[in-house]
């Protein structure tokens, strides 16, 4: 490709370099971030082929964690951006490639991404694929739940500078952003939700009523657009107190690792992108001559960075606030690499953009890249992934993925017993016998006999109680319905969970969140879990909303094809917007001579 189609087809270009960087980086992607949740996310995938070979594409547990004893995580981690790699896996069963090709993916979303947003709002396609190919080097962590919404960052940029620059209030934009992020990782949301509110904030003087009314309808859009998916994680959420709900509990970390600040110097250079924050800095030197959009970039930048330094005071006591459930405050100045490229690609001319560029390459391959090179020990791990990865599908009860932080667990849970090898199999058996036990997709079915048939039976089955789950009786069996096991706290207890600043319960769920069962006589029972009203009617609200806006976009596309002479106006547009920018800037020169 020569100099000229590299840059007259800009898609193309990034398609092949996303391609080639996720072939290079192959042993980075799939062993070097192991720290994180690389393992969690693979056991996503692993469950949602699982669910696609038996014909369940919409599940709502998955079966290849912890013992096959059914995890929630598709009922509060939306599985979405998943649903390609595992397509893919039905053909080429190679976790090498297929979570490699879910990192370009997610890479070529994000080069994408951001030289649309930079082409849009600064008219610089040069600037635009040198600020797009440097995206794809900044956040790497592909086991880490933040990088998946990456691309989102620059869209969700554009979308609100429409609004407060350009005086356009179509909503819909924004709307649709905001439903993708809320079905792909509810942290990130929040955290971005945040640096949105500083960029407005700083955009107060540009409010409006209509400018308002629309970002209030852009939230309404993107409620309706994610309704399936909020419907049914608030469901659950009320059905019984999670994990997640302690946020200062002491798993995975211990309370004193939580929001933890460090000095200002130390916070850059043990940043994962060292880089983009010497650039912030060298932006900072050039304030005065940056637009006025990139300035609030860097503003946001250097506020959501520094909160994680103990330059911010009190943040400590933040510890008794719902603020616990960041764990790390890195998180809140994850997404500044991005905001920094974007000012940078706004405001700086191509060389500097260009600089920045190589300085990150130097950086990405000094340190991931090498350090992650195709060794006996990758190999062995890969291996490794592979095994526990159809083990999972096929026999979860021999290997399985571990649920990480295990959020999706009841509050009462003890974290130890979910990697233990009892977890999958039916425990305290009171009064009755149980036989020939049938373990498959979303189905547990056995024979039981109650021993004394005076006296009731009951058991703990080795499925993890969630509201939805429903039970068969045949062969003249007879029994209740599933339910969680508790009893009420002693006082002691009581106090030592207020010491602990755990959610206070009326009643201690015990078992670990598995179902209990009740039975007389004998018979056959099948377990399994099935939608719940609830959830039917979100994604039938859900899904035609999506239908709706399918049907509005190609009535707008239709109607922009429809007028001859809309790409003249929309070069006019252009120039005017151009010529309006060169008279500021003229205007301003002259000022500063004159003073």
């Amino acid at each position: 490709m020569n100099k000229k189609n590299f840059y007259k087809h800009p898609y193309l270009t990034l398609l092949a370099f996303s391609a080639l960087f996720a072939l290079i980086s192959i042993f980075y992607i799939n062993v070097g971030d192991l720290q994180h949740d690389y393992m969690f996310h693979l056991g996503r995938l692993a469950g949602l082929v699982q669910s696609f070979e038996h014909g369940d594409f919409l599940p709502n547990l998955n079966f290849a964690f912890t013992s096959g004893v059914g995890y929630a995580s598709p009922m509060f981690y939306g599985n979405w951006q998943l649903y390609l790699p595992a397509l893919l896996y039905l053909l080429i069963p190679n976790v090498l490639v297929v979570y490699t090709f879910y990192a370009f993916l997610l890479t070529y979303a994000l080069a994408c991404s951001m030289y649309f947003t930079v082409v849009k709002i600064g008219h610089r396609p040069k600037r635009a694929l040198t600020a797009a190919l440097l995206s794809t080097m900044v956040l790497t962590w592909f086991g880490y739940g933040m990088t998946m919404v990456a691309a989102f960052v620059p869209l969700l940029v554009y979308a609100m500078y429409k609004v407060l620059y350009q005086n356009k209030t179509n909503p819909v934009l924004l709307g649709v952003i905001i439903g993708l992020l809320i079905q792909t990782h509810l942290l990130s949301t929040m955290v971005l939700a945040f640096s949105c509110l500083i960029f407005v904030l700083l955009n107060i003087k540009r409010w409006t009523v209509p400018k308002i009314v629309s970002f209030v309808q852009s939230a309404g859009i993107g409620l309706v657009l994610a309704s399936g998916f909020l419907i049914q994680y608030f469901e659950q959420a009320g059905s019984q107190t999670f994990f997640f709900h302690w946020t200062a509990r002491e798993y995975p970390f211990k309370i004193s690792q939580l929001l933890r600040t460090f000095p200002l110097i130390q916070s850059i250079f043990r940043s994962p992108y060292v880089p983009m924050i010497l650039v912030l800095i060298f932006l900072l030197t050039q304030f005065k001559k940056m637009s006025s959009l990139s300035r609030q970039l860097v503003i946001v930048c250097v506020i959501t960075f520094l909160l994680q330094t103990n330059w911010i005071p009190g943040i400590s006591h933040l510890k008794q606030t719902p603020v616990m459930v960041l764990q790390d405050l890195r998180r809140i100045s994850f997404f500044v690499p991005l905001l920094v490229i974007l000012a940078c690609a706004l405001s700086m001319p191509l060389g500097i953009n260009r600089l920045a560029l190589i300085l990150q390459t130097i950086f990405y391959v000094l340190g991931p890249l090498l350090a992650n090179l195709p060794t006996a020990d990758a190999f062995e791990t890969i291996a490794y992934h592979q095994k526990v990865f159809d083990q999972s599908i096929s026999d979860p009860d021999q290997a399985s993925f571990t649920a990480s932080g295990g959020e999706y667990f009841t509050v009462d849970i003890n974290p130890a017993n979910t990697i233990a090898d009892s977890f999958g199999i039916f425990t305290d058996l009171n009064n009755v016998e149980i036989s020939n036990i049938e373990k498959g997709y979303n189905s547990l079915e056995f024979d039981y006999r109650v021993l004394d048939e005076s006296q009731p039976g009951s058991f703990i089955a080795p499925r993890i109680w969630y509201k939805g789950y429903q039970i068969e009786y045949s062969n003249g069996g007879l029994g209740s319905q599933p339910a969680l096991k508790k009893i009420p706290p002693t006082e002691e207890q009581i106090a030592l969970y207020k010491e602990k600043q755990k959610p206070a319960v009326d009643e201690e769920v015990l078992y670990d969140g598995k179902i209990s069962l009740d039975v007389q006589g004998q018979g056959h029972i099948r377990l399994y879990y099935q939608k719940t009203g609830w959830q039917i009617f979100g994604f039938i609200l859900e899904t035609i909303a999506w239908i709706i806006l399918g049907f509005y976009c190609l009535w707008k596309y239709l109607a922009y094809k429809a007028k001859p002479n809309s790409r003249l106006e929309i070069w006019m547009e252009n120039v005017q917007e151009r010529g309006m920018k060169l008279r500021a800037k003229i205007t301003q020169s002259l000022k500063k001579n004159a003073a």
